[in-house]
């Protein structure tokens, strides 16, 4: 008996995909967003007064996103 089954509107999903991930709300996802760029609004002020480096603001911005949710192809990035 030969089952057919429709892929047209399926997605693929990585094997390796955070099933724990909670559905965020617009509101979460606008407070992560906010206090991201706050957190990077106020390392980019310390790059800029030579406080800290390229590598180490570099290293802070992965930590943070990584804090934040942020995608590394985030346009907010």
């Amino acid at each position: 008996m030969a089952i057919n089954l429709s892929t047209e509107f399926t997605v693929p999903v990585p094997v390796t995909a955070n099933r724990r991930r909670s559905i965020m709300t617009k509101s979460e996802l606008y407070d992560k967003m906010f206090r991201y760029q706050m957190v990077m609004s106020w390392v980019r002020s310390l790059l800029k007064q030579s406080l800290i480096s390229k590598k180490e603001y570099t290293r802070i911005d992965t930590m943070m996103a990584q804090k934040y949710g942020v995608s590394s192809c985030s346009i907010y990035r």
